[in-house]
């Protein structure tokens, strides 16, 4: 399963030009930065800024984009939650119940994203997104 894993994980860094690890490299720092600064101001940031960028950057296959996008948020999340939580931001109680809910529908979707072919996860990622910023934009 591990050959079959990184036969996903789309192309090899070391295996680009020094130019092309270069452009890839500036492309992440900066997808990573706009990811940060979202997450810390909105929220947001793997699933609507670090997921698209990578697959359209990267060439993997949706569901390495994913847990690559997944990867990438860890430092965020714990940096804006402790930044939230001294500023009094954070509801705990909320936040328990969501968290319970949260890695369960994870556990779930894991196993669907790992179920279905690449075109029809990033099908099901593009109607999720355009689904959400309709509402967004709708939302009175």
């Amino acid at each position: 399963q591990g050959g079959e894993a990184a036969a996903r994980a789309g192309p090899g860094f070391f295996s680009m030009t020094g130019a092309e690890q270069a452009q890839y490299a500036a492309t992440l720092l900066l997808t990573g930065g706009i990811a940060g600064f979202f997450s810390g101001l909105l929220g947001i940031g793997g699933g609507t800024i670090v997921t698209p960028v990578l697959a359209l950057a990267s060439g993997m296959p949706q569901q390495a984009v994913v847990g690559t996008s997944m990867v990438a948020m860890i430092a965020p999340a714990i940096t804006s939650l402790a930044t939230h939580h001294k500023l009094g931001n954070v509801q705990w109680s909320l936040g328990r119940m969501l968290l319970v809910g949260s890695a369960a529908g994870a556990a779930c979707g894991v196993q669907a994203a790992v179920a279905v072919d690449d075109v029809t996860l990033r099908w099901i990622f593009a109607v999720g997104m355009a689904g959400l910023g309709a509402k967004t934009l709708l939302r009175p």
